[in-house]
């Protein structure tokens, strides 16, 4: 749970709420960040269905900072280019 609270954001009460009590919600912006956390679209992580490994980068990308982004995306052209 320390995982998903210190790269979301989501409070650990939050979290802690979702896990214990059967039928509890949480916000539409709290549900994305922690959907993305798993590599999944909401809908997704809802209907507890896979993600393709594409999904998956997109979703964990946005819990990135601009500069992050930049840094990953060079990082993928790098690799790339390697070949």
């Amino acid at each position: 749970m320390s995982d998903v609270v210190r790269a979301t954001g989501v409070s650990r009460d939050v979290l802690a709420k979702l896990s214990t009590r059967p039928g509890s919600s949480t916000t539409v912006e709290n549900g994305m960040l922690i959907a993305a956390f798993f590599g999944k679209t909401v809908n997704q992580f809802v209907a507890k269905a896979e993600a393709s490994d594409l999904d998956r980068i997109a979703a964990i990308a946005e819990l990135l900072t601009p500069e992050e982004r930049r840094l990953v995306e060079a990082q993928i052209r790098g690799l790339a280019a390697a070949r």
